[in-house]
């Protein structure tokens, strides 16, 4: 954000996908109180690459950076082109390995094969447990019992909060008969000690969705390699290498003297109930947070001039500066393509930055420009890239897209939506863990009759019939 006297923002960054973090009543209503400014009738003369990136960019763009009624209330950040799920889980590949030639499985040295249904994982979960890392409960699980992918209950068709059920209507997972499913199975894998005991505070009032040091090898030098607990957990797919070169650096030595398997991880897709069923959930890049010009401009004049400066940031000099900096600081040209310099690549300030904290201090992320995500491709692995584009990009099509509620719908998002979150996150980990109050049909009924799920349906269902006629 910016301002002129720090009380009045001239620029405001909001979001439509976190509840609560867009404009009261949406951003509709914010033109028609007059507090947001309608960048229509100034976007071809003041923005022209703006509407050149969104023309040339993949259809969902195109929706969600229009209002319903075909309006341009924002200057959004808009890929070049799509990206795969750059979030799933990934399992140890070394434990993975010694569980398989230990069951017959697989000989010794040949390739090991990916765990699919949910009675694959919990097989290999159990003899991790019991074999591997010390008989602790080897599988992370997020604190409110299912991540934002949904990938322990994708297998279930079903997502726990909003989601398109068959695809094609709006419905609210958790009152689902799957989702019952779900929490069942997790219920009884909490029971057998393969999800941790306090999992409800894993990165609780955290961002972060992925473990750090309960994933990773110790060393004790009375005991040697002190192993990790999670033998499964979620991964951003540049995080990958940076785990395994961290264990590898530190322990290399100490697992070679052991005659022990590298730290090793395998991207693996989300457990289905069979082997034949195929997964409509995954993780589904929504609209970011979005640039608006406030009522604190007064003047067409200045508010074509801010629309003149995000334009640059749509230009290729301005995509460049933004996603990678400056000739002969953060990158070079190498044959004609811009290349990182080590000072995104291999940062080696004290403490060194890693990959996206270097991109965030040098560069730009999370800011309204055209993005070229293809840069990570120079930091990741054969192994990461496949992980986004092949073992985690199954359909998405149960996935609600970034709609636009009306004023009188955002009043009933603003009204019902955090409360009705809450209330299902609570009842879901007091379920797995077994200390629930009400059965699942009462918590249906009351998500119905207390929190007003039926409407807050009823209204996502009509956006998103809008949402289709962009």
């Amino acid at each position: 954000m910016w301002t002129g006297d720090y009380e009045n923002y001239d620029v405001m960054i909001i979001s439509d996908v976190q509840v609560g973090a867009g404009y009261p009543g949406g951003i509709e209503k914010g033109i028609s109180d007059g507090v947001i400014w309608d960048l229509t009738p100034y976007m071809e003369e003041s923005a022209p690459d703006y509407l050149k990136a969104i023309e040339g960019s993949y259809a969902s763009v195109q929706k969600f950076t229009k209002t319903d009624s075909g309006k341009y209330a924002g200057i959004y950040s808009v890929p070049m082109e799509e990206q795969g799920p750059w979030y799933g889980f990934v399992m140890r590949e070394d434990w993975l390995r010694a569980y398989e030639e230990a069951k017959g499985i697989i000989k010794e040295g040949e390739e090991v094969v990916d765990p699919v249904t949910y009675d694959d994982w919990e097989a290999y979960l159990t003899y991790v447990r019991d074999n591997l890392n010390g008989g602790k409960a080897p599988l992370f699980l997020y604190y409110t019992g299912t991540d934002m992918v949904g990938t322990l209950n994708a297998g279930f068709q079903v997502s726990s909060g909003l989601y398109l059920k068959n695809g094609n209507t709006v419905a609210y997972g958790a009152a689902e008969p799957e989702y019952k499913q779900y929490l069942d199975k997790m219920r009884d894998w909490y029971a057998k000690g393969l999800i941790d005991a306090n999992f409800y505070t894993n990165n609780e009032g955290s961002e972060s969705q992925q473990p750090q040091m309960p994933a990773m090898d110790g060393y004790d030098a009375a005991t040697g390699i002190v192993p990790a607990q999670y033998a499964a957990f979620p991964m951003i797919y540049t995080y990958i290498h940076t785990y395994e070169d961290l264990m590898k650096n530190n322990l290399g030595p100490v697992y070679e003297a052991l005659g022990m398997d590298v730290y090793d991880l395998r991207p693996v897709a989300a457990p289905k109930q069979n082997a034949s069923d195929e997964l409509h959930i995954r993780y589904t890049e929504k609209s970011s947070a979005y640039a608006v010009i406030t009522n604190r401009v007064k003047s067409e004049e200045k508010v074509r001039a801010i629309l003149e400066w995000f334009n640059y940031l749509f230009t290729d000099e301005g995509a460049l500066l933004m996603n990678y900096g400056i000739e002969g600081d953060t990158f070079e040209y190498v044959d004609g393509e811009p290349m990182f310099t080590e000072k995104i690549t291999a940062n080696k300030e004290e403490p060194p930055l890693n990959f996206s904290d270097a991109i965030n201090k040098y560069c730009s992320l999370n800011f309204c420009f055209k993005y070229d995500w293809t840069r990570e491709l120079q930091v990741v692995t054969d192994e990461e890239k496949s992980a986004m584009t092949d073992v985690w990009n199954c359909d998405n099509s149960y996935v609600l897209p970034t709609v636009t509620l009306t004023e009188q719908e955002g009043k009933v998002s603003d009204l019902y939506e955090l409360n009705l979150t809450k209330f299902k996150d609570e009842f879901t980990v007091n379920y797995i863990i077994g200390k629930n109050t009400q059965s699942f049909d009462e918590f249906v009924a009351t998500m119905k009759s207390t929190y007003h799920m039926d409407d807050l349906v009823k209204v996502y269902q009509a956006a998103y019939e809008r949402y289709l006629q962009r």
